[in-house]
């Protein structure tokens, strides 16, 4: 399972690639936040499935949450999130921003934060089948954990089944390059409201 819905303003709409001479399009979705902010969640999706958004539309989707890996400029690995969509409006015009994505823990990360706002993040593995090519397209997607869930989550071993619900949130921070340049970065994180164990393992 690997599904999520969002309701946002769109912009940057441009050109993102061809694959088999099918054109992508990419953009950002601003999403509204209770705190009056806004998360920027990045969106692909096939041109002729864009049924004529401009950018400033309010756009109501279903799509997927996907990862891809691209090598810096450092020549390290990293990890990109987006979202993918065939542009489908959802039937639930109220929700801005909700996932439910299931799939096997592959990383564990030690328990962060401060004391009164503590934080577990885990990296979850899914697998979905592509609609267009019937080919298996593996995530890896980070998956944080606040407060009573971030105790809770400690628990959570390599290899465990689980099924998790939420929100996808934009986060932005500073980065330091080896030269003492600072640069301003953004990550998606998938924020967990609810999480449950399906198949717990022991290793």
């Amino acid at each position: 399972m690997n599904q999520i819905k969002l309701k946002g303003k769109i912009s940057g709409i441009e050109f993102s690639h061809t694959i088999n001479d099918i054109e992508y399009q990419k953009a950002n979705l601003y999403v509204p936040k209770e705190n009056a902010e806004e998360d920027i969640i990045p969106l692909k999706f096939r041109s002729n499935s864009n049924p004529g958004y401009k950018d400033g539309d309010i756009v109501v989707l279903d799509g997927n949450v996907r990862s891809y890996s691209q090598k810096t400029s450092d020549g390290k690995s990293k990890v990109n999130i987006y979202v993918f969509s065939y542009l489908d409006p959802t039937e639930d015009l109220d929700i801005y921003n909700y996932f439910q994505i299931d799939g096997r823990v592959c990383k564990v990360d030690r328990l962060r934060g401060t004391n009164s706002v503590p934080r577990f993040q885990f990296i979850l593995a899914n697998n979905i089948i592509s609609n267009l090519n019937k080919q298996k397209i593996n995530n890896y997607l980070p998956v944080v954990l606040y407060n009573e869930l971030s105790n809770w989550g400690t628990k959570l071993k390599v290899s465990d089944q689980v099924l998790i619900k939420g929100q996808l949130h934009s986060r932005f921070y500073k980065k330091i390059d080896n030269q003492g340049n600072v640069s301003s970065k953004m990550a998606l994180e998938l924020v967990a409201t609810d999480i449950e164990v399906l198949n717990e393992t022991h290793i």
